[in-house]
């Protein structure tokens, strides 16, 4: 487990509240609150806004923040909980939903949720994880009134409730082909990496469907860039060094918007096609 003595945790709250609900700002302040409470445990909370019930969304930013972007002393808790997933890591009704906690190879730290794909983007990453044990039922807001109370009292030393240990490989796949995110400028990150494609890497052009909005794309993968005004495929900024998910970038413009604007969802979106 990870030690933070010296000074306080930075904790990431990532969650699909909505930008600028209010709901964040309570967590916030729940943290802050227990945190006070507990040694100061926790110095700096950052939040950060996913796609309503969108555990793709949400693995793929605690991928992002904790392993490309991470550091030791970074703690991650997340509890987006679409009701009724039947993925292999789920719950039936609130009483069985869980909060996981987990311990990437590089010392961050995760509290998180045991539904659709929240844990898949670092699942081999985890050198620790664990269910906790305690209570889901008696609030609607378990966020705020028992998550962060639970895990401010686990940072600050309290292993009382660690539960048992839990295997990774039962954690699923992230799925190719899946809409992880829109930037502010209308890029849409997917969660295909290049060698998804299927030999379609060396095509100048392809056809893209996202949500049965079809579209030809320029082709950066094969040496083919988009010119202003076009739809290009390309390498993004998000993954590792030779591990970087595709994005549609309209240069000049959305992307998001030129595919009418597709849900952001954990049904596959995606598809891509050769141009003949």
């Amino acid at each position: 487990m990870v030690n933070k003595e010296k000074s306080g945790f930075d904790l990431y709250i990532i969650a699909d509240y909505g930008i600028g609900d209010p709901a964040f700002a309570e967590v916030k302040a729940r943290f802050r609150a227990e945190s006070k409470r507990n040694k100061g445990v926790v110095s700096n909370i950052d939040e950060l806004s996913v796609s309503p019930f969108s555990t793709i969304s949400t693995g793929f930013w605690i991928r992002q923040l904790g392993l490309e972007d991470g550091y030791p002393g970074a703690v991650i808790f997340s509890n987006t909980a679409p009701r009724g997933n039947t993925d292999e890591i789920t719950w039936e009704g609130d009483e069985k939903q869980r909060l996981l906690y987990g311990v990437l190879r590089n010392g961050v730290q995760v509290f998180a949720v045991s539904a659709g794909y929240n844990w898949s983007f670092i699942r081999d990453e985890l050198v620790a994880f664990h269910d906790l044990d305690i209570p889901n039922i008696g609030s609607q807001f378990r966020s705020r009134d028992i998550y962060a109370p639970a895990a401010i009292r686990f940072l600050a030393g309290d292993r009382s409730f660690l539960g048992e240990e839990i295997d990774p490989n039962k954690i699923p796949e992230v799925p190719s082909g899946l809409i992880a995110h829109v930037d502010g400028y209308g890029n849409v990150k997917t969660t295909y990496i290049g060698e998804h494609l299927d030999g379609l890497n060396e095509h100048p052009f392809l056809e893209a469907v996202v949500g049965g909005v079809k579209h030809t794309l320029f082709n950066h993968l094969a040496g083919n860039p988009a010119p202003v005004g076009r739809i290009g495929l390309l390498e993004g900024s998000s993954g590792g060094a030779g591990n970087r998910f595709l994005e549609l970038v309209l240069r000049g413009g959305s992307a998001y918007k030129t595919f009418d604007c597709p849900l952001i969802s954990d049904s596959r979106q995606v598809e891509f096609h050769s141009v003949h």
